[in-house]
């Protein structure tokens, strides 16, 4: 197994078991939904494996979540069409991306 592919499944490995609970969390609380708290653990678990490593669409970085919140809203919540590979995003995640697009895309 190539570094790459064994990268990618340890991410994915640490993901689901850092990050699991994260989406029910918010909606329970009622809490501003934010970059940091939400959207990137998001980013890591379900899209870090590709988008870190093209510049511009590093969506481990605030600054570029931001500039592109609107196109990543598009392709993860309408089109529906991320991640093209792997494991897909779940209801919950895309309702989080959403609402923190829609509440301001706080950090």
């Amino acid at each position: 197994m190539n570094r790459a592919v064994f990268f990618g499944f340890f991410v994915l490995f640490i993901g689901l078991i850092t990050f699991n609970g994260i989406t029910v969390n918010a909606k329970k609380s009622g809490e501003d939904i934010t970059y940091t708290k939400h959207a990137q653990p998001i980013f890591e678990k379900r899209c870090a494996v590709c988008h870190n490593r093209m510049p511009g669409t590093n969506w481990m970085k605030y600054s570029n979540a931001y500039r592109k919140r609107v196109k990543i809203l598009n392709r993860v919540s309408i089109k529906r069409d991320m991640p093209p590979v792997g494991m897909p995003i779940e209801e919950s995640e895309r309702e989080l991306i959403k609402k923190w697009v829609d509440g301001g895309a706080k950090e």
